[in-house]
């Protein structure tokens, strides 16, 4: 019996029931689709390891030319098979941008330090020193997301700008035009340089305020523009010095170029380059108009530098040799500087060898292994570092501790860590050990920090009398006692260093302290 479909019952039937058969034939879909996909994905070792050892016992058959047996497979190849198979979005480890959760409790710590110290110099209208915290705190905290700020950084920004125009109006006014006035005269005495930092800041400042107040809501309409006209005063006078030594930095850099291009020196012609860029782009928001540096000069500059990139592009080998030596040199010399030069070579030798995939994974290599290579120099010249400044501590030598090259140090140091994903695991560990050490060098406090000292006035003879309260200790009560000059006081180990009369101050000494000077006075 032939089997007959009645049309109409089945076309009722799917418009009743349309949208639970839609969902029932979609979930069947994921679920046949989902099992296939697992079959293809997750074959298990031996699924993978089968394969390669038919395919070598096959091989061992039949043999190469001459019916020799080829090579067997090697373990480092079915482990390269393995790893292949490996789910990469599973597998692969994201370094969190913002650290370990240590480092994220220290930063936000810090952030936070930064930004109370910064609203306390707005509420004692400190507004200079106020604006100094904040641009810390958004340099520290870009999104201004790692604390709950009450008002956030770039807010409090604004509104000490706005309170400091709106109080101190005339003194940035007359600040300002004091800049202009050094300007000029640096200016006529041929000290370019310094005559165009002033005139660059006198502009700064005035355009802070003015983007404070575009509209002069705060201050009025008149005052704002009389802002926005010692401003444009200013901006005009950096640009026709700016515009000048332009022009000399222009001809310096075409004569360099022509010297340069004769010759082989490639990271000097990378160098020089760069010059190049750098001046270009000067140019071009210094002198849009053309009026101090003509077109056809500005074509003359973009000549020299394509020549040079045809050059190094023609020379790439050349060059990425030159920088391999620098670095191997440098390392040799303890020198992080000149291998951080060479690492910078070699990265935009990159630029100039696009086509060639070969050379530039070998590139790519070669420079991922000087980064660590460097890395690991500037570990072992900051433990040494630091090994050597802890001594002079313990042995109290506090005028020697050099704080600058600390904070070199430390920065050096952050910055490679933030490069983190391109140093091996080791050279990280070792990387935030020393950073540990290097941050933990610091002076100890002054003597005051811990001794409250009021009251010096000199007594009988060459005794000088002291009121000192500790202020570490559980009694508020302070005690009095007698020096001389080099004598210590053998309660508190406090010792009278020195005395200046003429300068009317004495020299408080003691161990684990820094020296405390003290004026002469009835009350400190």
């Amino acid at each position: 019996m032939a089997l007959s479909i009645d049309k109409e019952a089945l076309l009722e039937f799917l418009g009743k029931n349309k949208d639970p058969l839609f969902v029932s034939i979609l979930a069947l879909i994921l679920v046949v689709g989902g099992w296939f996909l697992y079959q293809q994905s997750s074959q298990t070792a031996g699924q993978i390891i089968d394969p390669l050892l038919k395919q070598d016992d096959r091989s061992g058959r039949t043999g190469g030319a001459g019916g020799t047996a080829q090579a067997k497979v090697t373990a480092e190849q079915v482990v390269g098979m393995l790893l292949d198979k490996r789910n990469q979005e599973v597998y692969s480890s994201q370094r969190n941008p913002f650290g370990s959760p240590e480092d994220q409790l220290r930063m936000r710590q810090e952030v936070q330090s930064v930004y109370d110290r910064a609203v306390n110099y707005f509420k004692n209208k400190d507004y200079e020193a106020a604006l100094t915290e904040f641009d810390k705190v958004i340099a520290l905290d870009v999104t201004e997301t790692r604390i709950p700020y009450p008002v956030t950084p770039s807010e409090y920004k604004l509104l000490v700008t706005q309170q400091n125009l709106k109080e101190n109006l005339d003194k940035i006014l007359q600040n300002a035009q004091t800049d202009i006035a050094e300007g000029d005269r640096l200016a006529q005495s041929g000290n370019a340089k310094g005559a165009m930092e002033v005139y660059e800041r006198a502009n700064d400042n005035l355009m802070t305020a003015i983007n404070s107040d575009p509209d002069g809501k705060v201050v009025g309409e008149e005052s704002i523009n009389k802002v926005k006209q010692i401003q444009q005063t200013a901006f005009q006078k950096y640009v026709t010095i700016r515009g000048q030594s332009l022009k000399q930095e222009y001809n310096l850099a075409i004569n360099q170029s022509q010297q340069i291009l004769g010759g082989s020196d490639y990271i000097e012609m990378l160098r020089v380059l760069n010059s190049l860029v750098l001046i270009q782009s000067a140019i071009n928001s210094v002198d849009p108009n053309a009026q101090i540096i003509a077109r056809e000069e500005r074509t003359r500059l973009g000549r020299s530098a394509d020549e040079m990139v045809k050059k190094l592009q023609d020379n790439f080998t050349s060059l990425t040799d030159q920088a391999k030596r620098q670095f191997e040199q440098a390392l040799s010399e303890n020198d992080p500087q000149k291998t951080k030069e060479a690492i910078t070579v070699l990265r935009s030798a990159a630029s100039f060898n696009l086509k060639n995939d070969a050379a530039a994974k070998t590139l790519k290599e070669t420079i991922s292994s000087f980064v660590n290579r460097r890395a690991q120099l500037v570990i072992k010249l900051s433990n040494a570092f630091a090994a050597e400044q802890e001594t002079l501590l313990n042995e109290g030598n506090y005028e020697q501790f050099k704080e600058q090259a600390k904070n070199q140090y430390v920065a050096e140091l952050k910055n490679l860590k933030e490069a983190g994903a391109a140093l091996d695991l080791t050279t990280r560990k070792d990387l935030d050990d020393a950073l540990v050490k290097v941050n933990g060098l610091k002076l100890p406090p002054p003597v005051t920090d811990s001794y409250f000292v009021k009251n010096v006035t000199r007594s009988s003879g060459n005794n000088y009398k002291f009121e000192v309260t500790d202020k570490t200790g559980t009694s508020p009560k302070p005690r009095i006692f007698r020096l001389k000059e080099g004598a210590r006081d053998r309660t508190t180990g406090i010792t009278l260093k020195q005395v200046d009369t003429d300068q009317g101050f004495v020299i408080l000494s003691k161990p684990k302290y820094l020296d405390a000077k003290v004026n002469i006075t009835s009350s400190n």
